[in-house]
């Protein structure tokens, strides 16, 4: 599910022009999680979510969206789609994904810069996705964004049936940032009232 989620960050954020603008908003919601759990849930402390993630994603595409605009869709699909897989596990000190592709990285130090990028280093944050792998396969939904910009995407996704999924999508940002208070309430809540 989060590759699809990733994806589909990368297919919008070919659409729009406000990526700048969207993606130090989004860092900035990112921060703020961080700051609140570092109060209320300092051993579940995010330090580099899917926030923080997204927000600098945007602000990566903002900076090289020209430059990747000319890589053709035939070429840039499959380069960044292998990259996304030779990286899916260098969180874990590993490059390739098979056993027979993989090998030990280098040790690196114990860094923030390199934690955010993705290698291993001692770090924890209670929701982690890296820029790497995971900035590759969000530059691969940017190449799917251009089937939906020159309008040879599928006519279902232009259906009526998903306005209100369009809706929702246009306010997601506000719906995750809710959803999850409102959930640990309820279940504190619950646990509170029916304790033993």
């Amino acid at each position: 599910f989060v590759s699809v989620l990733v994806l589909l960050a990368g297919i919008t954020c070919s659409l729009t022009r406000s990526n700048f603008k969207r993606g130090i908003k989004t860092l900035l919601c990112g921060l703020l999680i961080t700051a609140v759990m570092a109060v209320v849930m300092p051993d579940s402390l995010i330090v580099f979510g899917i926030l923080h993630f997204f927000g600098t994603a945007m602000l990566i595409y903002s900076a090289l969206g020209k430059l990747l605009e000319k890589i053709p869709v035939a070429v840039g699909i499959p380069l960044f789609f292998l990259l996304f897989m030779f990286t899916w596990r260098l969180m874990y000190g590993k490059l390739g994904v098979f056993d027979f592709w993989t090998f030990d990285t280098f040790k690196v130090p114990n860094s923030l810069v390199l934690f955010i990028l993705g290698f291993d280093v001692p770090i924890y944050s209670a929701d982690y996705y890296p820029l790497m792998p995971w900035i590759f396969l969000f530059f691969v939904g940017t190449f799917l964004g251009r089937f939906f910009k020159n309008g040879t995407a599928p006519k279902f996704f232009k259906a009526d049936v998903l306005q209100p999924i369009g809706f929702i999508g246009r306010h997601t940002l506000i719906i995750y940032l809710l959803h999850q208070p409102i959930i640990y309430g309820a279940m504190y809540l619950f646990f509170e009232v029916f304790k033993a």
